[in-house]
């Protein structure tokens, strides 16, 4: 059995990941290995026993914690794969939560999530929220034994990074962080190119991320409603630099 996600699009195709013997495609995995060992950055090709595979007849279940934007993706993704139940959707706006639940056909919602999660034990969370509340969220959730995929960036600092691995890797729990960008099909092009020495010796790598933070409608000059990147160390930029 599998639990197969993805969170946006690449190649106008949906990127997926296998729960049970897990295949980390939609990010970094810094859970335990089958040795015991969590080895940060491990490729997609990273493969990890679990015992979430050993109850095959049922839906694998999710949590969706956090109802904005990029919740949409996860949600539509999510949608799309015919033995995934997604339980419970979470946000702190119950106008939000509610018509989250109501767009993807969802049964529950709940401004709470740890009254959601007292309630179900999902297969794993996704961590949808401001980059502020990823690392008490995620501590929570890897506290409760749940495997967790974390929207980027992880956390704020590496202190709390830290602290949210060796969870993870004491619990025996997955954590990923969302890096879906990392397996679009440019960049994987760019890695085979690179590793059949096509390109030579590299000394100079230069990536530009284009965005209009500025035009009509963008969520950033909201008068009315002040955008959480504004709030990080960098701002803006601080919030696309994980991209």
């Amino acid at each position: 059995r599998r639990l197969s996600y993805c969170t946006g699009e690449a190649d106008g195709r949906r990127r997926s990941a296998t729960f049970g013997r897990l295949t980390a495609a939609c990010g970094e995995y810094y859970g335990p290995t089958s040795d015991g060992i969590a080895i940060p950055g491990r490729s997609r090709k990273t493969v990890v026993d679990n015992p979430i595979e050993s109850s095959f007849m049922k839906k694998s279940t999710a949590v969706v914690i956090g109802c904005g934007a990029i919740a949409r993706e996860h949600l539509g993704a999510l949608q799309e794969i015919k033995d995934v139940e997604v339980l419970a959707v979470c946000d702190l706006s119950p106008t939000r939560a509610e018509a989250m639940a109501e767009r993807f056909g969802i049964a529950r919602w709940h401004t709470d999530y740890e009254h959601v999660l007292d309630q179900v034990r999902p297969d794993l969370v996704h961590i949808t929220t401001p980059p502020s509340s990823h690392y008490p969220i995620a501590r929570n959730c890897l506290g409760r034994k749940l495997n967790v995929l974390c929207e980027k960036p992880i956390t704020l600092d590496y202190g709390q990074f830290t602290e949210l691995k060796r969870l993870a890797e004491e619990n025996g729990c997955i954590l990923i962080e969302n890096q879906n960008l990392r397996y679009h099909s440019s960049i994987v092009r760019i890695q085979d190119l690179l590793k059949a020495g096509r390109f030579g010796d590299i000394i100079d790598v230069q990536i530009f991320f284009a965005l209009n933070l500025v035009g009509t409608g963008s969520p950033y000059t909201d008068p009315n409603a002040s955008h959480f990147g504004l709030a990080l160390r960098g701002g803006v930029i601080g919030d696309f630099l994980p991209h």
